[in-house]
């Protein structure tokens, strides 16, 4: 077989990977946005099941990328074992939907009957929560680092690829989050949305094990970088722990701020991650085909944080203005239900558009800037990734 024969085959084989990432992307936010709306009865008040779910989802992430990519690097067949993840991921699923009611009851009989039992009554609830969904969110975080030891076989372009990887799941979590809100949940319930995603997530596994029988080997990259002007590496991954944090306590915070504008809680809950994980998508892709022409990404991710912060400040002004311009802007479609949401979306998109875009610029220039060793890729995703996710439990609960 030819070199360009090989080549050729394996572009084609990535090409089905995105693919398959940007389903595996659908299913993960149909599970949040279900779990969310699950726990949300269960807990008796909104605000601390967004709270507990963001928690437990990005903690979970933060711990299977840390351990996933240590154990990506010794893995001959990355891809194989990515779909073992997907197939277990909607196997876990599938028993959660099934078992959270009993759950529940057996929560409802530890509770004491005192008033003062709010407290623990929380405390069980999201013990209950943790247990459910730490395994299938763990298995979630280890997907990202299995396919970027797959994918980036010249180091060379691993900015490109993994963001690539990145932004294209994001794409498919938009998806999911708007399906899951808007169709799913109204039309079939959680019971049959959770089976529909479990399905999609068994087919996303099937499909990577058959892809990936043979054995995936890393090139080194042949040129080595100036790291003059690129900050130490530890500073970058504390840097994005920031930027994770920052993340998702406003994406609690937004939620609250967009239930102004939405008759139901689901949709504003569904719009706030559709616009934030946009945003991502966008900017991760935006920067995905240059990060690995910058000579200094440390000090570009620095720029872009800097903006972000800025852009944040500036469109939080903007909420204050969103219920009148709602008001005005619906007076000609009162009684179209379509129209409205339609309304609801540009609006809620103004807001938080702006400095979601900024906050996923700057993960192709942090993977560049914490990445170097071929033998270690998959570990220093997983710590990048980890520590974002780890910080963003810290944000859902401080948000909440």
């Amino acid at each position: 077989m030819t070199q360009s024969t090989k080549n050729s085959n394996r572009l084609g084989i990535f090409l089905f990977v995105l693919l398959l990432f940007v389903a595996s992307g659908a299913t993960g936010l149909i599970y949040q946005v279900v779990w969310t709306r699950k726990l949300g009865l269960l807990f008796g008040t909104t605000a601390s099941a967004v709270s507990t779910v963001l928690a437990i989802f990005f903690g979970g992430l933060g711990l299977g990328s840390l351990i996933g990519g240590r154990v990506a690097d010794g893995l001959k067949r990355p891809l194989l074992w990515y779909g073992v993840a997907e197939i277990l991921i909607g196997i876990w699923a599938t028993i959660f939907i099934i078992a959270v009611d009993a759950g529940e009851d057996v929560v409802i009989s530890l509770l004491p009957a005192e008033e003062s039992g709010r407290g623990a009554a929380i405390a069980l609830r999201a013990l209950m929560a943790a247990v459910f969904l730490a395994v299938p969110v763990s298995l979630m975080g280890a997907t990202l680092p299995l396919l970027a030891r797959f994918a980036t076989t010249d180091m060379a372009v691993r900015g490109r690829r993994v963001s690539l990887l990145y932004s294209i799941n994001t794409v498919g979590a938009v998806s999911g989050a708007l399906i899951a809100g808007f169709y799913l949940l109204p039309a079939m319930g959680y019971t049959l949305s959770t089976y529909t995603a479990a399905v999609a997530n068994v087919l996303v596994g099937i499909g990577a094990i058959i892809a990936g029988r043979k054995p995936s080997e890393i090139v080194p990259e042949k040129t080595v970088e100036s790291s003059g002007k690129t900050f130490p590496a530890p500073l970058v991954v504390a840097a994005f722990a920031v930027s994770g944090f920052c993340a998702i306590a406003l994406e609690v915070v937004w939620t609250r701020m967009l239930v102004l504008l939405f008759s139901g809680t689901t949709y504003a809950y569904s719009t706030m991650l559709a616009a934030v994980l946009t945003g991502i998508a966008i900017g991760s892709a935006l920067l995905a085909p240059f990060a690995d022409r910058f000579k200094s990404p440390g000090l570009w991710f620095g720029v872009v944080l800097t903006l972000n912060g800025a852009a944040c400040i500036v469109m939080l002004g903007l909420f204050d203005a969103l219920p009148g311009w709602f008001t005005s802007w619906s007076m000609n479609v009162r009684d179209d239900w379509a129209g409205t949401v339609r309304i609801q979306f540009i609006i809620a998109f103004m807001a938080i558009l702006p400095p979601t875009i900024l906050f996923g610029a700057g993960f192709p220039l942090v993977l560049r800037a914490a990445t170097s060793a071929a033998d270690r890729l998959g570990t220093n995703v997983g710590v990048l990734y980890s520590a974002n996710t780890f910080a963003g439990v810290a944000g859902a609960v401080c948000g909440g």
